[in-house]
């Protein structure tokens, strides 16, 4: 069974729709699958080989956090770098 990555979200505000990766971890989904549902999987579930991992000539948005979130899941709630397109606009990581 693949499961996908969604904003829609109806229970909680959408500035925490970080923690959908700490309930999935929780629910018992291997950490790096709850990850791939936000970018692996999205990609094949919209069938748009464009998007989906960082690897040249596909279109990518780029974050960062501070720990290993394989490790360290909840890190994710904290981004510290976000690029799109190129354009840096969070750099929280100095």
């Amino acid at each position: 069974m693949k499961i996908d990555f969604g904003i829609d979200v109806g229970t909680f505000h959408h500035s925490f729709n970080g923690n959908e990766f700490t309930y999935m971890v929780e629910a018992g989904m291997p950490a790096m699958k709850a990850i791939q549902s936000t970018t692996v999987t999205n990609a094949k579930v919209l069938k748009n080989d464009a998007i989906g991992e960082i690897s040249s000539g596909k279109y990518a948005d780029i974050i960062a956090v501070n720990e290993d979130p394989i490790i360290n899941i909840n890190t994710i709630e904290n981004v510290i770098f976000v690029m799109n397109d190129g354009v840096i606009y969070k750099n929280d990581s100095y």
